[in-house]
């Protein structure tokens, strides 16, 4: 199972404080049942990248430790997207695929999204929402979401937005995605090791709507078999 939004990195932003709590990470998502983690630290500026690289090969040896495998991704925000432009945006890709993880405000809708996101697509980058399920104005106008998608984005849900306090905006939004078929991805967003408890209570109450036919884990598979492949 792959795990393709997580904060495991030590020492990079509000996610693992340091090496000690990315290996307490690293055991809790092979105890959750996680086989390959991408390691996505936030990306506020686009030089932020070149910092997150510092701690791969770190992670990586814990994480092969724990018996799972580790590429470096980052939730790329819309700030950074509007710094860096939409060419040549391979830097920020989710382990050597051409799909990004894109972080929206929560607060308010970006002004032009849609042509931002559709000029992504026309220089061959897949636009994956983060946690769509968090942002207040998609929230109070469903349909957002399905524009989302009708222009080719694909919608990533957080579990922990999926076991969110009863009644809340944030998990009637989180589980009509995953009711509706319009999440394409449920993942940890885990920041912390007790962030894993949220995942596999999510993956036992939604184990029969939880997604797996999407272009990220597509394009992972091709990956170990070119790899195979070369190997043999």
């Amino acid at each position: 199972m792959i795990d393709m939004h997580v904060h495991i990195l030590p020492g990079v932003d509000d996610g693992a404080k340091d090496v000690q709590m990315t290996r307490e990470m690293a055991m809790r998502a092979a105890d959750a049942g996680i086989t390959f983690i991408v390691a996505t630290p936030h990306v506020y500026r686009a030089q932020d990248q070149q910092r997150n690289r510092h701690g791969l090969r770190i992670a990586r040896s814990i994480a092969h430790e724990a018996g799972l495998g580790l590429n470096l991704g980052c939730e790329f925000n819309y700030r950074a997207l509007l710094e860096a432009g939409t060419r040549e945006l391979d830097a920020f890709c989710l382990s050597g695929t051409r799909c990004i993880l894109l972080e929206f405000s929560c607060s308010e809708l970006l002004p032009r999204w849609d042509a931002l996101v559709s000029e992504m697509m026309d220089n061959g980058y897949l636009p994956i929402i983060a946690h769509p399920e968090r942002y207040r104005y998609l929230q109070r106008d469903f349909g957002i979401a399905q524009e989302m998608r009708d222009l080719g984005c694909e919608l990533q849900v957080d579990a922990c937005g999926l076991m969110a306090p009863l009644m809340s905006d944030e998990r009637r939004t989180a589980r009509r995605l995953l009711r509706e078929g319009m999440a394409d991805y449920v993942a940890s967003d885990a920041h912390r090791p007790g962030d894993y408890d949220d995942y596999e209570k999510a993956y036992r109450t939604f184990r029969g709507e939880w997604p797996r036919d999407n272009r990220l884990t597509q394009a992972l598979l091709t990956q170990r078999k070119e790899r195979a492949n070369d190997g043999r």
